[in-house]
This record gives C-alpha cells, structure tokens and sequence, in this order.
C-alpha cells in the first residue's frame, strides 16, 4: 500500500483536503497531520490524527541506569535510543529516511505535513492533496 504526503502552509489549510477525503467516502481519521499548530476545529472534529512536532524526543528500549560505583558493562548512548514523534510519524507514513529531513524543515518553518495512506487511489489522492493546497506531494 503506498502513502500520499504532502507540505501544506498550515494545518487549517488541512482541513479543505480533510472535506475531499470525508466527500470521496473515505475514512478522514486515517489523515495524519504533522505540524507545531495545536488540533483545533474540523480536523480535530473528524478525528485526524496530529503529531505535535515541538513533542520532546522519547527514549524507547531498555535504558542502562548507572548507578555510582557500580560497573556492569559499557554504558548506554542515549542518542541512539531517542526518537521524535514526528520522525515516527513519517516513519508510518512510509517516508524513506533520505526524504524525513525534507519534510521536518518544512515543519520547522511553520508548514505542516499531511499524509494519507493510499489503496488504489493514490493518483486521485495526489490530485486532491494539490488542489487542496500541498506543495510538493510524493507518494511512497
């Protein structure tokens, strides 16, 4: 199954592609929005999933705790055990790794990121994630 993603300038800007998806009789609470913005109004109404891109990074996996004095073997680097929100959320999206940084820049500008997993439609999902206002959009 491929994934249509697409940098909107807001997350309300969202919210005209959310009325397609709903209008085409697809389910709008499989879109997922990436951005600074907080949920609010339709997007929020439908069930959109948001991943705040300012989350602080989680730590997942098991974490070595030091304790002084004690030594049981080498010590864990946390830097490799972090990970943002919005990373993972592009990571579902199927966004391959060289392109995530693309799409966090735009976040970090204030843009917003949508995507929406596509059956067989993603040609008619591309198309409506333009003129709702995505630019660029990939499918991956």
């Amino acid at each position: 199954m491929s994934t249509v993603v697409g940098i909107f300038p807001t997350s309300d800007t969202i919210s005209t592609l959310a009325h397609e998806i709903k209008a085409r009789g697809l389910d709008p609470s499989r879109l997922v929005v990436i951005s600074n913005d907080e949920p609010s109004g339709y997007l929020a109404s439908i069930g959109a999933r948001f991943v705040g891109a300012l989350e602080p990074a989680r730590i997942s996996g098991d974490v070595d705790v030091a304790v002084p004095g004690l030594r049981t073997g080498a010590p864990s680097d946390l830097n490799d055990q972090e990970t943002s929100p919005a990373l993972e959320a592009l990571s579902d999206l199927a966004v391959p790794d060289g392109r995530t940084d693309d799409f966090m820049r735009a976040v970090d500008a204030g843009r917003s990121v949508a995507g929406f997993p596509a059956a067989d439609d993603a040609d008619a999902l591309r198309a409506m994630f333009s003129a709702a206002g995505a630019n660029p959009v990939a499918v991956f």
